[in-house]
């Protein structure tokens, strides 16, 4: 279903002027003259997707579009619009679009080819036949006029009800043959479509489900500007690994973690007392971007983009700065390197020997830190969840990020 939704969104696109293509992230993005706009369809109305899909976008001019109604109505997407800058049709709104821009477009054969056996309102209001695309792009786009756009389309192409039949002009005969089966009435019921009756039920043999595997398997592979791990293991791999951990496996996502990743070099020559102190010394590390603790993840080599399947994923956002990482690694890198030194002056009459603490400054140090992502798939069953690292096939010993509970 959603292919066929996305089918029509595109057409619908076309029509109002904007030129399409597939996104990285989403299903469409639709540019007309210097304007832009991302659209994405969930048919689920998952809100891990609207969050992943509202992050991705980053406040650019996008439509979320759901089959699903909204809680809260108009009042709660007006809201989350101005907000974020994403806008929502859900089921009403989509509905309402979608379905007017259909009967203004699409020619009567077109059009039974594409409702089927779905019966429409004869009487469509003048009012909603405008470009709900120009509209929504004209509200976000600063440049635009100040009202917006609309395009008022033309009724010829509706040719006048069959009132000999007595049924809808757009009916097929077998629409009616099949109406008059199922002793169903053509008047409608409300302002949406309304679905044709339900036959009587034939009892079926049960489908088999489709392996978790299944789902994600694609043999196209997109490259995404992450400067992340290099993913070695297939999503195969991660569904027998979670199967032999805790059995069955409800989901698996692929997602992208913050990682600090450092590099180091000490240099000391200064003299303590009677002690020339002389230092010099190198190294690296990595810290955890989400939980500020630090690891021993193996990322191997970091490129400037990445490779992965063309499935959809989840981009986690560092909530330690660069700073505070900074902070942790000094305080860490002058513990390493503090050393007791042995001094001794001489007098005419003795000898003094002195134990003093060699402490390293903040200025021995050059320290350069890096953002990168390990590639991470999250494999879950009904209870549990496990991490896997994407590169080595290791599973983690320390969580990934502060959604994710371990076995």
């Amino acid at each position: 279903m959603k292919q066929e939704l996305v089918q029509l969104l595109t057409e619908m696109f076309k029509s109002y002027g904007y030129k399409t293509d597939e996104g990285a992230f989403c299903d469409i993005i639709g540019k007309r003259q210097d304007y832009e706009i991302w659209v994405k369809c969930d048919l689920d109305g998952n809100l891990d997707t609207l969050e992943r899909f509202t992050q991705q976008s980053n406040g650019k001019n996008s439509l979320y579009i759901t089959t699903k109604r909204i809680k809260g109505g108009d009042e709660t997407v007006k809201r989350y619009a101005e907000d974020t800058g994403v806008m929502i049709w859900d089921r009403d709104e989509l509905a309402k679009n979608v379905g007017a821009f259909m009967l203004a477009n699409l020619s009567r054969e077109t059009l039974e080819m594409v409702v089927g056996s779905y019966c429409l309102e004869s009487v469509i209001d003048q009012k909603k036949n405008f470009d709900p695309v120009s509209a929504f792009a004209n509200s976000k786009n600063p440049n635009a006029p100040e009202k917006p756009e609309f395009f008022e389309h033309n009724d010829a192409v509706f040719e006048p009800p069959a009132e000999e039949s007595g049924l809808p002009s757009f009916m097929t005969p077998a629409a009616a043959e099949e109406m008059a089966f199922n002793n169903y009435s053509p008047e409608p019921k409300s302002e949406y479509i309304v679905a044709e009756s339900k036959k009587p039920e034939m009892r079926q043999a049960p489908k088999p489900e489709t392996p978790i595997s299944d789902k994600f398997k694609t043999e196209r592979k997109e490259i995404i500007a992450v400067r992340a791990s290099k993913l070695n293991m297939p999503i195969e791999k991660a569904v027998a690994v979670g199967k032999s951990s805790f059995g069955e496996v409800k989901d698996v996502v692929l997602k992208f973690v913050p990682y600090w990743k450092y590099d180091y070099t000490i240099s000391v020559d200064r003299r303590m007392g009677s002690e020339q102190i002389k230092m010099s010394a190198s190294g690296d590390g990595i810290y955890n971007a989400i939980t500020g603790m630090e690891d021993e993840i193996e990322l191997g080599e970091i490129t400037e983009q990445t490779e992965i399947p063309d499935i959809e994923y989840v981009l986690k956002q560092p909530k330690v700065t660069k700073e505070e990482i900074k902070a942790k690694i000094l305080e860490k890198l002058i513990k390493e390197h503090t050393q007791q030194v042995k001094s001794n002056n001489t007098d005419a009459q003795s000898i003094i020997y002195q134990n003093k603490t060699f402490k390293p400054l903040e200025k021995d140090f050059d320290i350069k830190i890096n953002q990168v992502f390990a590639s991470v798939w999250e494999v879950k069953g009904k209870k549990d969840c496990i991490e896997i690292n994407a590169y080595n096939s290791q599973q983690l010993t320390n969580p990934a990020d502060d959604g994710a509970e371990f076995v």
